[in-house]
């Protein structure tokens, strides 16, 4: 709630939760889509497995149905995908995909359809179709999950060239804070690619990856403490990107779950909050892209859009300010007007050359921002930078402060 999320996956290659998860859930609004815990691989349907998954499915809707938050009961995690495009299929027997369609089209449905009527049923994630599918995801139907950035080593902008109906998952890894690094690596290991982090790194080239999409953003130095903060901005920064460009999607994007919430244990990954519960940056970051008034700036070559996206179910009558700024804190452009803000909605509100807002100063010492508001209220926020954080021309600052102690 705090950082203006409204829904959870629980993935099927996890656990199911205990019910004061689903209870608070309940408690806060936040909604729940939930896998049965099925995932990345194939299943055998010989009756004495069938009678467990019977037990278990039956067990689970009965014990959790009574929860608000539950919004649908998905059947797996990605097995279709694996059926479909990892390969499986040119190795396997066709009756592996039969035992498929036995569970996740037949037995797994039947039963929630009996005992839970009211909730939808959807038999995989990614997923087009209520049907055994003959193809892998499909953008435009269904659910996806996008890894073109991260596993197929895309640029971030590829995000904004993926965007599907629903987008389940994607993601991008970071390290995790000082704090939770120092419960399991001594400080003299403590260096971003050591032994032991990398024993805590379970993606298939996890480490390196994320040294390498880092370093196009950022300068990685010998310092650890500030590494672990590049990788946490890096991961911010691209989750921000792909975030705004489902919600400026709307109403043809109408969710996006990024990969992933919590940590099972301390090590590298994709959360966004990490085994000791810290906040990484990215967390903090939600709390503006997940707003319920997004304010969206879009680099388009020569130009900058301005979106607005609103999530509320009312009009508002706001006013939009978008400025420029060198690095100095003078600003170059400032220009501000009226503008209503259609309920549930994304709205191109301004389209700006990039000359008119910088003029001819130098891309790397300048910034645009906007904010809206209404009724003297600050409703959203947002700036963008024309170069990447590495080639900014920010000169090094200095601080003068006083510390006062009072009442302890």
């Amino acid at each position: 709630c705090n950082a203006n999320m409204n829904t959870l996956r629980v993935w099927g290659g996890g656990i199911y939760e205990p019910d004061i998860f689903y209870e608070l859930c309940d408690k806060k609004g936040i909604m729940v889509w939930q896998d049965f815990m099925f995932s990345c691989s194939m299943y055998p349907s010989h009756s004495q497995f069938l009678h467990s998954i019977k037990k278990e499915v039956s067990y689970q809707i009965n014990r959790l149905k009574s929860y608000a938050c539950i919004i649908l009961w998905c059947g797996n995690n990605e097995v279709a995908s694996g059926w479909l495009k990892w390969g499986w299929r040119e190795i396997l027997p066709q009756s592996v995909w039969d035992d498929y369609e036995k569970i996740f089209h037949d037995i797994i449905p039947f039963i929630c359809n009996k005992l839970d009527k009211s909730r939808f049923y959807w038999p995989s994630s990614p997923g087009h179709s209520l049907s055994i599918p003959n193809e892998d995801q499909i953008y435009g139907r269904g659910d996806n999950h996008y890894w073109g950035v991260w596993h197929e080593g895309k640029n971030v902008e590829a995000y904004c060239e993926n965007i599907g109906r629903f987008m389940s998952e994607y993601g991008m890894q970071s390290l995790p804070s000082i704090v939770t690094i120092d419960t399991f690596v001594e400080k003299k290991y403590q260096k971003i690619d050591s032994d032991i982090l990398n024993a805590h790194q379970k993606a298939s080239f996890g480490t390196e990856n994320l040294i390498n999409y880092t370093k196009q953003y950022y300068r990685l130095n010998n310092d650890f403490r500030s590494n672990i903060i590049l990788t946490q901005l890096f991961q911010a920064e691209t989750i921000k990107f792909a975030v705004e460009a489902h919600r400026r999607g709307m109403p043809y994007c109408m969710g996006t779950l990024y990969w992933q919430f919590n940590d099972c244990w301390p090590g590298i990954s994709w959360s966004s909050i990490d085994y000791s519960g810290f906040w990484k940056a990215i967390h903090y970051y939600a709390r503006n892209f997940f707003r319920p008034i997004l304010l969206s700036l879009y680099d388009q070559k020569d130009y900058i859009e301005v979106h607005v996206v609103n999530d509320m179910h009312k009009s508002l009558f706001a006013r939009l300010e978008l400025t420029s700024h060198n690095f100095d804190g003078d600003t170059i452009f400032q220009k501000s007007f009226n503008v209503k803000i259609k309920p549930f909605s994304s709205s191109l509100i301004e389209r700006i050359k990039k000359t008119t807002l910088v003029g001819n100063n130098d891309h790397s010492k300048v910034y645009i921002r906007a904010t809206i508001s209404s009724e003297d209220k600050l409703l959203a926020f947002n700036d963008i930078f024309l170069e990447k954080a590495k080639f900014r021309d920010i000169k090094k600052p200095k601080y003068s402060y006083k510390l006062i102690i009072d009442n302890d």
